[in-house]
């Protein structure tokens, strides 16, 4: 019951309650706690985890996935730039279908955190996951607009050529 507690006052960005069940002891489950505010954009639920508390940045779930990554696909960019600028979460970092913060982003449509992430120095654009997709393939199989248009124009020869064999493959 304390880790639903615990991960529940995370879920509803009750700062309060997750300061007062880690002193109590009563917190299980600290990265799931992390990975769900994250999704929330509970910001201050994710720095207090991150700061006070310890919990890693890095932690995956099952699938693979990181906080970041649940940011990025929830379209939280404070969460984003948090967890990039300040706790050290690794933009490029892969699940378990080599799947990036940036393509989530992408993927969903989420054309802000798409333009920090693209626009961070190191961050790669032309990642593909195990399909092979980049984000800006899935950007455009999701008909998300203005996410490709700007792709598009960040992406350098190897992108735009995994996106012509994209569209070759799709045309037979």
């Amino acid at each position: 019951m304390a880790a639903r507690s615990f991960v529940g006052a995370a879920r509803a960005g009750d700062v309060a309650a997750v300061r007062a069940l880690v002193q109590r002891g009563q917190v299980e489950d600290t990265e799931a706690a992390l990975m769900t505010a994250a999704a929330e954009g509970q910001l201050e639920v994710v720095r207090c985890l991150a700061e006070e508390c310890g919990v890693d940045v890095e932690a995956k779930a099952d699938t693979g996935d990181s906080a970041l990554m649940w940011a990025a696909a929830s379209g939280h960019l404070g969460v984003v730039q948090y967890l990039a600028d300040q706790a050290g979460a690794r933009v490029n970092a892969t699940n378990n279908d080599k799947y990036t913060a940036l393509i989530w982003a992408a993927a969903y449509g989420h054309v802000d955190v798409v333009r920090y992430l693209a626009c961070r120095p190191g961050t790669d654009v032309n990642a593909k996951d195990t399909c092979g997709y980049t984000a800006l393939i899935w950007a455009y199989d999701n008909e998300n607009v203005e996410v490709v248009e700007f792709l598009a124009e960040r992406c350098d020869a190897e992108g735009r050529a995994a996106v012509a064999q994209y569209f070759a493959g799709r045309c037979g």
